[in-house]
């Protein structure tokens, strides 16, 4: 797991500025998800998410507020979003052979 790591961490660094400025918008945006959403919680006791259902509606997946009460997941960096590309990437190739 640590060499995987490292690999997808060397592949972050060698990346053109350009395309790190991809996943930097992406992040970007989540920011700019996240802070809406937490307006929104913090206003009216629930949030809109993403697939457009109410917070209050849905079952958390895991408890970190109480058990009964979904907050809005925290923000990504650029870096955590490459990760999880890289991820579905690597396990997409390894599913095909």
């Amino acid at each position: 797991m640590k060499k995987y790591l490292k690999m997808i961490a060397d592949e972050w660094k060698a990346l053109a500025t350009e395309k790190q400025a991809k996943y930097q918008k992406l992040a970007e945006e989540d920011k700019l998800r996240f802070n809406a959403q937490n307006q929104e919680f913090e206003k009216k006791g629930f949030f809109t998410m993403t697939d457009g259902q109410q917070s209050n509606h849905v079952l958390p997946s895991k408890t970190i507020f109480l058990d009964h009460v979904v907050v809005p997941t925290k923000p990504k960096s650029g870096y955590n979003i490459f990760i999880s590309n890289m991820k579905d990437q690597t396990d997409k190739n390894t599913d095909t052979k």
